[in-house]
């Protein structure tokens, strides 16, 4: 029987072997729908959401073709005109201020995934909750926001209305 040798090397290859599921693992769940928009919205109630209306913002968050459709509205701009989206898209809002939400997967599968946001704000109760829903699409291994949208709007709407005006 051959002699048990301790090679440093080995061992630590294995340990290292053995720990690399779970790294990659927790990696894979950073990246999930419900954390993208856990990241997005917590930002938002300190009040450094992402916006939007930068162009170089928007592909950090955003599906190609939400990205290339908003490029397109912005080649339309006039200069001053502020554009078809006129207000927080993330609060739902253009003045209140968001001070907490709640988020609920309301589906998922390999490629694409819902997820409702319900939100919060400092002034009182309002006559009914705010949610803003997510669709997301996997692209390139990451998840990417490809509709936004509220109790009467669609960010992909009102970017295609107002390229048909």
């Amino acid at each position: 029987m051959a002699p048990l040798v301790f090679d440093r090397r080995r061992f630590l290859g294995a340990g290292a072997a053995m720990f690399l599921p779970c790294r990659l693992a927790s990696a894979a769940a950073a990246r999930q729908p419900l954390a993208v928009l856990t990241e997005i919205y917590r930002d938002a109630v300190r009040g450094k959401g992402p916006s939007w209306i930068e162009a170089a913002d928007r592909p950090k968050y955003l599906s190609k073709s939400l990205v290339a459709l908003w490029a397109q509205t912005d080649k339309k701009l006039v200069a001053g005109d502020e554009g078809p989206v006129d207000f927080d898209l993330v609060a739902d809002t253009n003045g209140l201020t968001l001070t907490g939400f709640s988020l609920k997967a309301e589906k998922q599968d390999d490629k694409t995934a819902t997820v409702a946001a319900t939100l919060a704000y400092k002034e009182g109760p309002q006559p009914k909750p705010s949610i803003v829903r997510y669709d997301l699409v996997r692209e390139g291994g990451q998840w990417k926001i490809d509709e936004i949208r509220g109790g009467a709007w669609s960010v992909r709407d009102m970017l295609t209305r107002f390229l048909k005006e």
